[in-house]
């Protein structure tokens, strides 16, 4: 465990890796000055309307969340995301508390795909 000192303004281009100053112990002397190092950073969010990752469906720059508007009916809805912690996503617009929201966005689209398909072939438009 440590903390950040710093965090450099720039991400580098090709990367998108961001240079910061740590502070840890560092006895064993492991880790040298300019190294390379994965870390994960803990921050306190509070409390914060968010879904499961596996919630939110991608199409390029946007991200939708099938919300439940009647029996058996889902609405595809865009949502602004923020923080990600763990395996859920922050919203920070879109969806409002209490609404209701699939969790496996990709099966139900790759299930009513191929529901699609299949119907002509059983005569059905």
């Amino acid at each position: 465990k440590g903390t950040v000192q710093f965090v450099y303004p720039t991400v580098e281009e090709k990367t998108r890796a961001v240079r910061a100053r740590l502070a840890f112990p560092n006895a064993q002397l492991s880790f040298k000055l300019g190294m390379f190092v994965d870390v994960s950073v803990e921050v306190p969010l509070g409390n914060r309307l968010a879904v499961p990752d596996n919630a939110l469906l991608a199409s390029g720059e946007h991200r939708y969340a099938f919300v439940k508007r009647g029996e058996g009916q889902l609405q595809a809805t865009e949502v602004k995301v923020g923080a990600m912690a763990g395996d859920y996503d922050e919203v920070v617009a879109g969806l409002t508390e209490g609404d209701e929201v699939a969790t496996q966005a990709t099966f139900l689209l790759s299930s009513e795909a191929q529901l699609r398909s299949a119907l002509p072939r059983w005569g059905r438009p």
